[in-house]
């Protein structure tokens, strides 16, 4: 790791997107985690009520882990599995690496890598392997799941179909490496496909400072090796609308009243990022994550409308209506101009017509709140 001798950091992209995007608190899953750099860096910021699981299948690895989590204090947050991460609970070969230790895969190396790395002695072991769906009950939410296992990153993907399904995932990040993948790397794309059509999941890259940019499924395969490539998914469905329906007895107290209006608020303002997140990125997405987002958009917006009227606050009803059908109106316009392909008509629109009738709206219901409290 030379990066990190010389700069202090390891994958500084990566570094800085967990730094800003881990908090207290938070579950992490690292798949391949080599020497623990991620490990360690997690288990530092989710804090003692958090959680990091560390999956390596290379034992001398995981001895290696195991110190410096010791070393860095963290042993009451993190846990190591000793295994591979697969798309079956099940026994594979695995060929460790005995030089360039973060290299160890379920593939077999090739020419290609010989021919990069020189000599290397490879022994291959059979070694038990799980597939992360087995979470699917034991954990609530997943921060981010960080993948890094030369190749098998679409088994890895694979094994993790219910927890997408049951949206208990908030990001994945994974190496993507087209030699390592080999055959595999149709199937992935495949599979990457799938998931973004049918669950709302955005690409991106990371830039030095560990910033999201925005890229579709063409740009990734045009690249032999991208270090992090991320999926998010785009969920308009406040944690927010979760709590505020299961709600019971809505008229019952003003304390609950006051809640459910802070929650409504708060849902509005989800909302409006939502919208400067559609402005932003409209014209790097597909024609069927564009339709997904604004669909999701509208799916959000009935949903505060319905709430608001439940809450019976009079006034916010009022406001509501009329400034409703016609965000409406312009977001059902904006997927017909998607449909054809015209993101930049689409995009237009959503600028002129929706943002700003919207951003008032929320801006009064927020002095109104203001005001009643």
């Amino acid at each position: 790791m030379p990066e990190l001798v010389i700069h202090g950091f390891y994958e500084i992209a990566l570094t800085k997107y967990f730094l800003k995007n881990i908090k207290p608190g938070d579950t992490v899953i690292d798949v391949g985690a080599n020497l623990g750099y991620f490990t360690v860096l997690a288990g530092y910021l989710v804090g003692s009520n958090g959680k990091v699981i560390a999956y390596e299948a290379a034992n001398e690895n995981c001895d290696l882990i195991q110190e410096n989590i010791s070393l860095n204090y963290i042993n009451d947050r993190v846990e190591i599995r000793n295994r591979a991460v697969y798309s079956q609970n099940k026994t594979i070969s695995f060929f460790e690496t005995e030089t360039f230790k973060g290299n160890g895969s379920i593939k077999k190396h090739d020419k290609n890598y010989f021919d990069f790395f020189g000599s290397e002695h490879i022994k291959e072991n059979m070694v038990p392997a799980e597939c992360l769906d087995n979470y699917v009950e034991e954990l609530p939410f997943i921060k981010i799941i960080k993948i890094d296992i030369e190749g098998g990153e679409y088994h890895a993907l694979l094994g993790m179909q219910k927890l997408i399904e049951n949206n208990k995932v908030d990001t994945i990040i994974f190496e993507f490496n087209q030699n390592m993948l080999g055959s595999d790397g149709i199937l992935l794309r495949n599979l990457l496909e799938k998931w973004g059509d049918e669950y709302s999941y955005y690409f991106f890259t990371l830039n030095d400072e560990g910033e999201e940019i925005v890229v579709d499924l063409d740009t990734i395969y045009s690249k032999p090796i991208i270090p992090s490539v991320g999926m998010k998914k785009i969920n308009l469905e406040s944690s927010k609308v979760a709590e505020i329906s299961n709600s019971n007895d809505i008229e019952g107290s003003i304390s609950k009243k006051d809640q459910m209006a802070q929650g409504i608020l708060e849902l509005s303002e989800t909302c409006l990022e939502a919208l400067g997140f559609v402005e932003s990125q409209l014209n790097n997405m597909t024609s069927a994550n564009v339709e997904l987002v604004i669909n999701d958009f509208i799916f959000a917006l009935n949903k505060l409308e319905q709430f608001i009227r439940e809450i019976n606050l009079g006034v916010f009803s009022d406001i509501t209506k009329d400034r409703f059908e016609l965000i409406q109106e312009s977001l059902n316009q904006s997927l017909i101009i998607v449909a054809n392909k015209d993101y930049l008509g689409a995009l237009n629109l959503i600028q002129k017509e929706v943002i700003p009738v919207y951003g008032d709206w929320q801006k009064t219901l927020s002095e109104l709140l203001s005001l009643s409290n």
